[in-house]
């Protein structure tokens, strides 16, 4: 998705004036807010796969850093993910702080580490509190309904910039099926 596309649907389900607010503070656009905050919880799942530490996610709460915000708190983050995990082979919070913030911060780009469910998550807090006061998102189920206006909003030639649908396409191509539709 664009950024403008991001920007009317935040303005549309959120608040206008809390997002021109935000914008007029930041030095870049309002979606890296969400992918800022994101990015720990991203990087602690891909050091969860590459350690092999089978640390639970699913059902996960977040823990943010305080009420009226969306910054996560991410030692009570790694230390809720851990205590709900049956790992027995994990280093100490401290060691998985210090993993956590040399991966996030090797992508140069955070949203790379960022997973979508985990950016919709805190979008919804965000409409709630810094981009608006809609609590209408800010749940598993509201997640649920902000995903689908978002994907309504993904118009397809920014689908076709990414490297998904260039491996799309090839696997297309090799396997002889048709998984696109042809525009």
């Amino acid at each position: 998705m664009g950024a403008g596309q991001f920007e009317n649907t935040v303005k549309e389900v959120g608040s206008s004036d809390k997002f021109l607010a935000e914008q007029k503070l930041r030095d870049g656009p309002v979606c890296d807010l969400i992918f800022a905050a994101a990015s720990s919880i991203g990087a602690l799942r891909l050091l969860s796969e590459k350690n092999n530490w089978c640390l639970k996610f699913k059902g996960m709460k977040y823990r943010y850093a305080n009420n009226k915000d969306i910054e996560i708190d991410i030692g009570r983050q790694i230390d809720h993910v851990v205590g709900r995990s049956d790992s027995n082979n994990l280093p100490d919070s401290v060691e998985i702080l210090g993993a956590l913030e040399a991966e996030r911060d090797s992508f140069a780009d955070r949203k790379q580490v960022c997973k979508g469910h985990d950016c919709i998550r805190i979008l919804g807090r965000a409409l709630s509190r810094r981009l608006g006061s809609n609590n209408q998102f800010n749940s598993k189920d509201g997640s649920e309904e902000l995903s689908g206006i978002l994907r309504l909003a993904y118009e397809r030639p920014f689908f076709a910039g990414t490297n998904s649908y260039r491996e799309l396409k090839d696997w297309e191509d090799r396997a002889g099926y048709q998984v696109l539709k042809v525009v």
